[in-house]
């Protein structure tokens, strides 16, 4: 049986069915589609308007799988970093949940959430990356895969999705690396994770570019405008990590996008002192497909 992924972006949700390797379909809905096609009512849930556009692609394309994992952008998500002392593994569901409240603006009674450690022996240190979901926001995307008859095998991240790209890639840097997640021709969101021996240390989403910025008749950011805003926003992020980990330096960026603007980024992260290196996705799937 096929293996079926559907990302949930900002502006489009991408369907890809695998075999092993290699994507047997890959299908893009842009969500403007969506809120003009049958159900343009805004009393219409979001999710009884998804769940027709997703049954037509799955007819078109004859995929009939029962399973499916589902990637959502940081918008849906709560993701949090922070550090604890190290404790008994008992005592570890109980700490983190208290912790947590420091960092978020609602109860953790109303996420579903899980949560992960990497563990510094030396400085006798927790590393907690916390991630959750609203109840009503998780049972939102569960009734799109109810009114098809599926069964969602996994909710994740879009970011740490893209980070098996780095396997696949055979990246197994030990040291801290920072990796750049942008399509630049249809997104409006950047991710930025840090990764230390595969752990993300830290991430942030960043808002691309507002509606309001955009010229009329683009449908996605202007490149111009674009890259210099990648380059503002990933300054920003290097120096608040720098802040947060200060004896855990970045050696090198990692960025998975499109490869046209290979040459600019490059020159720009030599400028600020690092490496760089482009992950080239067509090598790591064993065929040539459009960048998403």
């Amino acid at each position: 049986m096929n293996s079926l992924g559907i990302y949930f972006g900002p502006s489009v949700i991408s369907i890809v069915e695998s075999k092993g390797r290699q994507p047997v379909n890959n299908i893009r809905i842009p969500r403007s589609a969506i809120s003009k096609g049958e159900f343009s009512d805004d009393k219409v849930p979001e999710e009884i308007k998804i769940a027709p556009y997703l049954k037509d692609e799955f007819k078109k394309n004859k995929i009939d799988n029962q399973e499916v994992v589902v990637s959502l952008s940081g918008r849906d998500l709560i993701i949090r970093n922070f550090e604890m002392p190290m404790l008994q593994r008992q005592e570890l569901y109980n700490a983190v949940n208290f912790e947590v409240k420091k960092y978020i603006p609602f109860k953790v009674e109303d996420l579903v959430s899980d949560f992960q450690l990497f563990t510094d022996k030396p400085a006798r240190k927790n590393y907690v990356l916390f991630v959750g979901i609203k109840k009503e926001t998780l049972d939102k995307y569960l009734s799109i895969f109810q009114q098809l008859g599926m069964k969602v095998s996994a909710v994740e991240y879009s970011a740490f999705s893209a980070l098996r790209l780095l396997s696949l890639a055979s990246v197994k840097e030990k040291d801290p690396i920072a990796v750049v997640n942008i399509d630049l021709i249809e997104e409006d969101e950047i991710n930025f994770v840090v990764l230390k021996d595969g752990f993300p240390l830290f991430s942030r989403d960043i808002p691309f570019i507002s509606d309001s910025q955009r010229q009329p008749g683009t449908s996605g950011p202007q490149q111009g405008l674009a890259i210099e805003r990648l380059k503002r926003e990933i300054r920003v992020s290097l120096d608040y990590y720098d802040r947060t980990f200060p004896l855990k330096n970045i050696g090198k960026v990692f960025f998975v996008m499109d490869r046209d603007y290979r040459l600019d980024l490059e020159n720009f992260i030599k400028e600020i002192g690092l490496g760089s290196q482009f992950i080239n996705i067509n090598k790591c799937i064993g065929k040539p497909v459009a960048f998403s």
